[in-house]
Protein backbone atom coordinates (compact mmCIF):
# COMPACT_ATOMS: atom_id res chain seq x y z
CA UNK A 1 0.00 0.00 0.00
CA UNK A 2 1.19 3.50 -0.89
CA UNK A 3 -0.74 6.66 -0.07
CA UNK A 4 -2.99 7.69 -2.98
CA UNK A 5 -1.69 4.63 -4.89
CA UNK A 6 1.51 6.58 -5.58
CA UNK A 7 -0.26 8.89 -8.07
CA UNK A 8 0.55 12.01 -6.03
CA UNK A 9 4.13 13.24 -6.03
CA UNK A 10 3.91 14.75 -2.58
CA UNK A 11 4.16 18.19 -1.12
CA UNK A 12 6.43 19.59 1.60
CA UNK A 13 6.60 16.96 4.34
CA UNK A 14 3.93 14.70 2.80
CA UNK A 15 5.72 12.13 0.62
CA UNK A 16 3.75 9.02 -0.42
CA UNK A 17 5.72 5.85 0.28
CA UNK A 18 7.70 7.49 3.07
CA UNK A 19 4.94 8.13 5.59
CA UNK A 20 4.86 4.84 7.48
CA UNK A 21 2.58 2.98 5.06
CA UNK A 22 4.64 -0.20 5.39
CA UNK A 23 4.58 -0.24 9.18
CA UNK A 24 0.93 0.76 9.65
CA UNK A 25 -1.02 0.56 6.37
CA UNK A 26 -4.47 0.48 8.02
CA UNK A 27 -3.84 3.73 9.87
CA UNK A 28 -2.52 5.39 6.71
CA UNK A 29 -5.54 4.19 4.69
CA UNK A 30 -7.89 5.58 7.33
CA UNK A 31 -6.16 8.96 7.32
CA UNK A 32 -6.15 9.03 3.52
CA UNK A 33 -9.87 8.21 3.34
CA UNK A 34 -10.77 10.83 5.96
CA UNK A 35 -8.41 13.65 4.95
CA UNK A 36 -8.54 13.41 1.15
CA UNK A 37 -11.36 11.09 0.03
CA UNK A 38 -11.60 12.50 -3.48
CA UNK A 39 -7.93 11.91 -4.15
CA UNK A 40 -8.08 8.43 -2.62
CA UNK A 41 -11.06 7.32 -4.73
CA UNK A 42 -9.69 8.88 -7.92
CA UNK A 43 -6.28 7.26 -7.46
CA UNK A 44 -7.84 3.84 -6.86
CA UNK A 45 -10.02 4.29 -9.92
CA UNK A 46 -6.97 5.20 -12.02
CA UNK A 47 -5.17 2.05 -10.86
CA UNK A 48 -8.11 -0.17 -11.83
CA UNK A 49 -8.48 1.60 -15.19
CA UNK A 50 -4.76 1.19 -15.85
CA UNK A 51 -4.74 -2.53 -14.95
CA UNK A 52 -7.72 -3.27 -17.19
CA UNK A 53 -6.70 -0.92 -20.03
CA UNK A 54 -9.89 1.10 -19.68
CA UNK A 55 -10.32 4.58 -21.09
CA UNK A 56 -12.14 7.55 -19.64
CA UNK A 57 -15.84 7.62 -20.37
CA UNK A 58 -17.03 10.91 -21.88
CA UNK A 59 -19.88 11.08 -19.37
CA UNK A 60 -17.50 10.59 -16.45
CA UNK A 61 -15.29 13.38 -17.72
CA UNK A 62 -18.26 15.72 -17.98
CA UNK A 63 -19.39 14.91 -14.45
CA UNK A 64 -15.89 15.48 -13.08
CA UNK A 65 -15.62 18.78 -14.97
CA UNK A 66 -19.03 19.85 -13.64
CA UNK A 67 -17.93 19.00 -10.10
CA UNK A 68 -14.68 20.95 -10.53
CA UNK A 69 -16.61 23.93 -11.90
CA UNK A 70 -19.00 23.79 -8.97
CA UNK A 71 -16.09 23.70 -6.50
CA UNK A 72 -14.62 26.81 -8.20
CA UNK A 73 -17.99 28.56 -7.90
CA UNK A 74 -18.00 27.80 -4.17
CA UNK A 75 -14.53 29.36 -3.85
CA UNK A 76 -15.72 32.46 -5.70
CA UNK A 77 -18.81 32.61 -3.47
CA UNK A 78 -16.55 32.45 -0.38
CA UNK A 79 -14.52 35.39 -1.67
CA UNK A 80 -17.62 37.43 -2.58
CA UNK A 81 -19.16 36.71 0.83
CA UNK A 82 -15.93 37.77 2.53
CA UNK A 83 -15.90 41.08 0.62
CA UNK A 84 -19.63 41.91 0.70
CA UNK A 85 -20.51 40.26 4.03
CA UNK A 86 -24.29 40.30 3.73
CA UNK A 87 -26.95 37.71 4.64
CA UNK A 88 -27.81 37.25 0.95
CA UNK A 89 -24.25 36.37 -0.07
CA UNK A 90 -23.89 34.10 2.95
CA UNK A 91 -27.10 32.26 1.99
CA UNK A 92 -25.91 31.92 -1.61
CA UNK A 93 -22.51 30.64 -0.44
CA UNK A 94 -24.07 28.10 1.93
CA UNK A 95 -26.48 26.86 -0.72
CA UNK A 96 -23.70 26.44 -3.29
CA UNK A 97 -21.56 24.64 -0.74
CA UNK A 98 -24.33 22.19 0.13
CA UNK A 99 -25.05 21.50 -3.54
CA UNK A 100 -21.34 21.00 -4.29
CA UNK A 101 -20.99 18.58 -1.37
CA UNK A 102 -23.96 16.54 -2.59
CA UNK A 103 -22.62 16.45 -6.16
CA UNK A 104 -19.14 15.51 -4.92
CA UNK A 105 -20.48 12.64 -2.80
CA UNK A 106 -22.65 11.34 -5.66
CA UNK A 107 -19.73 11.36 -8.09
CA UNK A 108 -17.49 9.65 -5.54
CA UNK A 109 -20.18 7.00 -5.05
CA UNK A 110 -20.30 6.41 -8.81
CA UNK A 111 -16.51 6.11 -8.99
CA UNK A 112 -16.47 3.61 -6.12
CA UNK A 113 -19.26 1.58 -7.75
CA UNK A 114 -17.39 1.51 -11.09
CA UNK A 115 -14.16 0.46 -9.40
CA UNK A 116 -15.96 -2.24 -7.42
CA UNK A 117 -17.62 -3.54 -10.59
CA UNK A 118 -14.28 -3.83 -12.39
CA UNK A 119 -12.77 -5.71 -9.45
CA UNK A 120 -15.79 -8.08 -9.39
CA UNK A 121 -15.43 -8.71 -13.13
CA UNK A 122 -11.77 -9.59 -12.62
CA UNK A 123 -12.59 -11.97 -9.76
CA UNK A 124 -15.32 -13.62 -11.84
CA UNK A 125 -12.87 -14.20 -14.66
CA UNK A 126 -14.40 -11.72 -17.07
CA UNK A 127 -11.57 -9.92 -18.81
CA UNK A 128 -13.27 -6.80 -20.12
CA UNK A 129 -15.68 -4.19 -18.94
CA UNK A 130 -19.32 -4.63 -19.88
CA UNK A 131 -20.40 -3.09 -23.18
CA UNK A 132 -22.24 0.18 -23.36
CA UNK A 133 -25.98 0.18 -22.96
CA UNK A 134 -27.95 2.20 -25.49
CA UNK A 135 -30.80 4.09 -23.90
CA UNK A 136 -33.83 5.09 -25.95
CA UNK A 137 -36.53 7.57 -25.20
Amino acid sequence: YICCQGYVDGCCCIQPGKMGESSCPSCCMLLEACCCPGLAVSATRFVVMERHNLGLDEGDVRLIHFNNCLQCCVCIAHIVDFIVDSPATQCCETTLEIISCIVFQCIQGCMIAQTNREIQLKEDGTKSAPGGIVMER
